[in-house]
């Protein structure tokens, strides 16, 4: 096996730098994408920190959306702010709906009525 070209101290640095790019972390490095994924997969260590790295930009992106929408009272911000951190409260575009899977249906249910003989039984053809 070949020498690792650069150390797992090293690689976890540039992760770190990039917030968990993966790209952006061999741009850096000056190596190839495949490189950084192969220090994640052989270095588990350094799997949890790309994912830590990306988490805090995460944090940061959120915060920054913050200050757009309530500081600066952007009304875009404020609805998409609104609609992926409180949909709980009824600020969606769509309602997500459960049920058991089963649909019963009646042709009264269908019709609005009962058929001519007075029964549920569908009619006669």
């Amino acid at each position: 096996m070949a020498k690792p070209k650069f150390t797992v101290a090293q690689m976890a640095d540039a992760l770190r730098k990039t917030k968990g790019m993966t790209t952006k972390t061999a741009e850096l490095l000056g190596c190839y994408y495949t490189t950084v994924q192969d220090y994640l997969n052989r270095y588990p260590e350094l799997e949890q920190i790309r994912k830590e790295a990306h988490n805090t930009m995460g944090d940061e992106v959120e915060l920054a959306l913050y200050d757009l929408a309530v500081k600066d009272k952007n009304p875009t911000a404020l609805i998409f702010l609104a609609k992926t951190k409180f949909s709980d409260r009824g600020y969606t575009e769509r309602l997500d709906l459960n049920h058991s899977g089963k649909v019963e249906l009646t042709w009264e249910g269908l019709l609005g009525r009962t058929n001519a003989t007075g029964t549920d039984d569908p009619p006669s053809e």
